[in-house]
């Protein structure tokens, strides 16, 4: 018969090696585990990353394209206003036969209200449009208060009234160079 001690060691071999490579298992699936995490996590925040980044382009894009529609919007309830002023002003000045005379205080009353409409309509540009298409409505609401100013109680055919009348045109035709620039209309 075979000694006791040399079983007893075979045996206690045999255990100790299956423990063994059980632990040794375990770690290296755990490590395995472990490497496949990171790397999926990794994956997830690039691809959050990469979400985030396209959301905030899309909102940029968003609010340029916000930006213009409100700046469109607003240039063009300034230049509305302006040509009412203007197809008013032509009826009742320009087109004014000779023998009429002076202009009413109801046709003043008339122009200076339409001016004063452009006026209102020029507070929103100012603060949306850029600084050189505010300042060239600014120079067309000017423009229209002195004509309005010229032509208080005096005749339609003075002199002041038509160089008035052309700085006008030349100050809108500037204001709608300036707006087409600035919304990149050619």
């Amino acid at each position: 018969m075979q000694p006791t001690w040399t079983v007893l060691l075979v045996a206690f071999l045999g255990v100790a090696g299956t423990l063994g490579a059980t632990i040794f298992t375990q770690m290296w699936s755990a490590r395995r585990e472990d490497r496949r995490w990171r790397q999926e996590k990794e994956a997830d925040e690039r691809r959050w990353r990469r979400e985030r980044e396209d959301r905030s382009e899309q909102w940029q894009r968003e609010d340029r394209l916000r930006t213009r529609q409100q700046r469109q919007e607003v240039y063009t309830g300034f230049l509305l206003a302006v040509a009412t002023w203007a197809s008013a002003t032509y009826t009742v000045v320009v087109d004014r036969p000779e023998s009429a005379g002076q202009l009413t205080s109801e046709e003043l009353a008339r122009l200076a209200d339409l001016a004063e409409q452009a006026e209102t309509s020029c507070v929103p540009l100012r603060l949306q449009g850029s600084p050189e298409v505010a300042d060239a409505s600014e120079e067309v609401c000017r423009i229209m208060l002195t004509f309005i100013k010229a032509i208080d109680g005096r005749s339609v055919d003075d002199q002041p009234v038509e160089r008035t009348l052309e700085t006008f045109r030349h100050a809108t035709g500037l204001m709608l160079d300036r707006t087409r620039a600035d919304l990149g209309i050619t």
